[in-house]
């Protein structure tokens, strides 16, 4: 069995990537790569449901069977942010007038 280790260096606060809550961001690190061999959509569904996670793969452009360790960083950064923004727009409260 073949086994590999990632390692993650954070730079100073200046060229970290521009996400929300950077314990936020390493929990969805840590999904897309819970099982290398699954999708990238099918790590995530558990976090952020199958549509959620399917539909925002496709704004952003990328295909529905990529694997996370095809993406780059600047990639994932925009995944999360994409997932972390349709998630407090479900989240808000409804402000519509009455």
């Amino acid at each position: 069995m073949d086994a590999a280790l990632a390692a993650f260096v954070l730079t100073p606060a200046a060229g970290r990537p521009a996400v929300r809550s950077e314990a936020a961001f390493i929990r969805f690190l840590d999904a897309c790569f819970l099982m290398r061999r699954k999708t990238l959509a099918n790590n995530l569904k558990a976090g952020w449901g199958g549509e959620r996670a399917a539909a925002a793969l496709a704004r952003l452009g990328l295909p529905a069977g990529v694997r996370a360790q095809a993406l780059d960083l600047a990639q994932l950064v925009r995944l999360f942010n994409e997932l972390d923004e349709a998630e407090r727009t479900l989240d808000a409260p409804d402000r519509t007038p009455a």
